[in-house]
């Protein structure tokens, strides 16, 4: 049980790590390509 704990918040570690990452990514884009990205998505 304790080993399953310990793997969940090496998961949850692992998700907050590449949220940050993937926040950093979307921070550094121009505005013309987020914009784009938002227009698609909410287009389909």
């Amino acid at each position: 049980m304790r080993n399953f704990l310990l793997l969940t918040d090496l998961t949850s570690l692992l998700a907050t790590i590449a949220l940050l990452i993937f926040l950093e990514c979307f921070a550094n884009m121009p505005r013309e390509v987020v914009a784009i990205f938002f227009f698609q998505e909410s287009h389909t």
